[in-house]
């Protein structure tokens, strides 16, 4: 009886300390969201192999294109410095192709239709309002992979996910109490396999596919009151 009586009067001392301390750590925690847009300048390399193994070479092609996205995140301040988590995902329209593979009159293109990453972010206050920061983490591609006979008009498409790394610079800029616009650069690489045929067996093909992108994107976030 003893026992139970001091636990519950320790309890009941330290409960407000820890309350408080728990307080103190969501205070300083910044919750975010908000939406951005920008452009890209991407490069596809598709390796293609028969469905016999033999493999028909490396077709590379480029393309330029704009996204518009969406980011929700969080940051743990401490002073100047800030350590935090960010997701987002990019719908976008890329599309690159590349002639004669894998033989002539033969086309195979990559398209991008949107993009998801997951970043781990750090950095500091360069003033009272601005802040620089770098971000690494993990993507991933939303594909269509095509293959087409120009002669035929034969087609195949193959929907795939690509999945590699990030990593980004920004600037951020507090334009008044919850609301922040963005500056930021962006580095993508993903990788994916595809299967695609042209009417017969002896037509499949398989491919091992790059995406390699470098994004330039502004955007605004909308900082919520911390407890």
């Amino acid at each position: 009886m003893r026992v139970l009586v001091s636990l519950l009067a320790a309890t009941a001392l330290t409960s407000p300390a820890l309350a408080a301390e728990s307080n103190s750590i969501l205070s300083n925690i910044d919750f975010h969201i908000g939406a951005n847009g920008g452009g890209l300048m991407g490069d596809s390399h598709e390796n293609l192999y028969s469905w016999e193994g033999t493999d028909t070479g490396v077709v590379g092609n480029s393309d330029s294109a704009f996204f518009l996205g969406a980011q929700v995140g969080a940051d743990y301040r401490f002073g100047r410095f800030f350590v935090g988590i960010e997701g987002d995902y990019q719908e976008t329209n890329y599309s690159a192709q590349s002639p004669n593979r894998p033989y002539t009159s033969a086309q195979v293109g990559q398209d991008v239709e949107g993009f998801f990453t997951v970043r781990l972010r750090a950095g500091g206050n360069l003033d009272d309002d601005t802040k620089l920061f770098g971000s690494v983490g993990l993507a991933y591609t939303r594909e269509k992979v095509r293959l087409r006979d120009e002669t035929t008009h034969v087609a195949d498409t193959d929907k795939v996910t690509g999945d590699g790394w990030s990593w980004g610079l920004g600037l951020e800029h507090m334009l008044d109490e919850h609301w922040s616009a963005r500056i930021e650069y962006l580095h993508i690489h993903t990788t994916s396999n595809a299967h695609t045929y042209l009417v017969t067996e002896d037509e499949d093909y398989y491919s091992h596919n790059k995406f390699d992108a470098g994004l330039v994107r502004i955007g605004v976030d909308y900082h919520f009151d911390s407890p």
